[in-house]
């Protein structure tokens, strides 16, 4: 029998596991623990007895092990991955997944792979790196991921493309890009691998997802710890897609449940079926800033938390730029903040070409210490719905240096309550007002609690004289100066 003395090399991965050469049993013998190697990738396997150990296997039936490059970093085609982009790689990304460890890299080497199941890792790989390629996934079940995140995970330089397939009313799909792991998510309608821990401290920079029906979740379950943490960066979320039922985040760009200090930063989204950002829970500390969002329905920026969970508070909406929310199934909103979210502030946005209402900030019954700042908001000339640049409904806080130019039978700013006490004052002030529409009225108040409303130093253009203030207010001290 002979021996090798010198690790077997072969061209490359293919021609490695065409072989026949390579034999347990006969000349050209290898035994468990002997490496081999490739030349042009310069991969290097380790030879193994048992099918359980084994990433790929010559023709010959020669089983072997993939060896880390470097310790730590993994590629899709050290497992066979097919590189054609269109022939399914579940197999060889399963099995990569299975070999990933904590700090570990998986670089996916610029290619694309096609999939149906999670990239998901197991729970001690924490701080993976994922990066460089396209991955492309579907799925016959109505909840998948592409990735599933881990503690500590880099997520960076990759496009994630789903089929491009929305749900039906009353059976939403949910093709996420990026999932933030839950528990409870497993069954026949869940694709193996998304029932994980909520991920902590994760970073997404420089990504793209198209063609889902979420770009990223971080939702949670009810009885899941609340997530933090996460930068998601420099991305951008491109026709997602979704049905037109209220409620839930299918055809949502970013969604986020239960999280505090996360921050989503200097995306693009553009072609949403329903809402650029939404935050649905309790959380604090967080900022959506610096954003370019493009042709959303619904709600473009969306922050609704239901009476059951704790207040969404201390964050930051600023800096964005919001341009066409048009299609949609009733609200058609800039930024909208509803249910309980208090102490916050929605400042420096340049909303233009909504059909309903550039700002809606109405946290039904909460709201205190609401400030919305120095926005810059157009409303269109060319539809009925319109109904304010802003509405602004909170307990407490500032309506100030906003600039609002209306072009039809519009309110500039809605100023309106009917909860608080007499503690409780609404500063609304150096806003400018501008209109070209002689039906358009600059302010509508109406305030039925006992509460104090100040309304100073505002600039009004071409408003007529009566419809410089509507007040139908029942309660409250409106004091005015126009």
């Amino acid at each position: 029998m002979t021996l090798y003395h010198q690790m077997p090399e072969f061209a490359s991965v293919p021609a490695l596991v065409a072989d026949t050469t390579l034999g347990y049993d006969r000349a050209g013998a290898v035994i468990p623990g002997d490496r081999v190697r490739t030349v042009e990738e310069r991969f290097v396997y380790r030879v193994v007895a048992a099918a359980s150990d084994c990433d790929i296997e010559t023709a010959g039936g020669i089983r072997l092990r993939a060896v880390a490059l470097d310790g730590r970093s993994w590629t899709p085609a050290q497992f066979d991955a097919p590189l054609d982009g269109a022939t399914n790689a579940d197999a060889a990304l399963q099995k990569l997944a299975s070999r990933v460890g904590a700090g570990h890299t998986v670089d996916l080497g610029g290619g694309t792979f096609v999939h149906t199941r999670p990239l998901a890792f197991a729970a001690a790989a924490v701080a993976v790196t994922v990066r460089n390629g396209r991955l492309k996934i579907s799925s016959a079940r109505r909840f998948c991921a592409a990735i599933v995140a881990r503690d500590g995970m880099t997520i960076r330089d990759i496009t994630i493309e789903g089929d491009g397939q929305a749900g039906t009313e009353g059976s939403e799909r949910h093709l996420i890009g990026i999932w933030g792991g839950a528990s409870g998510y497993a069954g026949p309608d869940f694709e193996a691998g998304l029932q994980q821990a909520p991920a902590q401290r994760v970073t997404i920079d420089n990504v793209t997802v198209t063609k889902t029906t979420i770009g990223i979740s971080c939702a949670g379950a009810p009885t899941d710890a609340e997530q933090s943490g996460w930068r998601i960066n420099h991305c951008r979320f491109l026709d997602i897609v979704g049905g037109k039922t209220a409620g839930g985040s299918e055809g949502c760009g970013v969604a986020v449940g239960r999280m505090s200090d996360y921050s989503v930063s200097g995306c693009v989204f553009d072609s949403i079926s329903r809402h650029a950002f939404r935050h649905g829970g309790h959380g604090a500390g967080w900022r959506f800033v610096d954003n370019r969002i493009g042709n959303t329905g619904d709600v473009a920026i969306q922050v609704k938390v239901d009476d059951t969970q704790a207040y969404a508070h201390g964050f930051v909406i600023a800096d964005n730029i919001i341009e066409g929310v048009t299609r949609s199934l009733a609200a058609a909103v800039g930024v909208g903040i509803y249910g309980k979210a208090q102490d916050f502030t929605v400042t420096r946005n340049r909303i233009r070409g909504v059909a309903r209402t550039g700002i809606d900030i109405a946290p039904s019954g909460h709201g205190h210490d609401a400030d919305c700042l120095d926005n810059d908001v157009v409303m269109p000339a060319d539809t009925a719905s319109v109904q304010a640049a802003i509405r602004y409904t909170a307990l407490s806080g500032r309506c100030s240096g906003n600039l609002c130019f209306v072009q039809n039978a519009a309110y500039g700013l809605h100023i309106h309550s009917g909860l608080g006490s007499s503690t409780q004052k609404i500063f609304v002030r150096r806003n400018t007002l501008r209109t070209t529409h002689a039906g358009a009225t600059a302010f509508r108040v109406a305030v039925n609690a006992p509460r104090a409303v100040d309304i100073f130093e505002n600039d009004l253009d071409g408003f007529a004289a009566a419809n410089r203030i509507r007040d139908t207010s029942t309660a409250g001290t409106i004091i005015t100066d126009l």
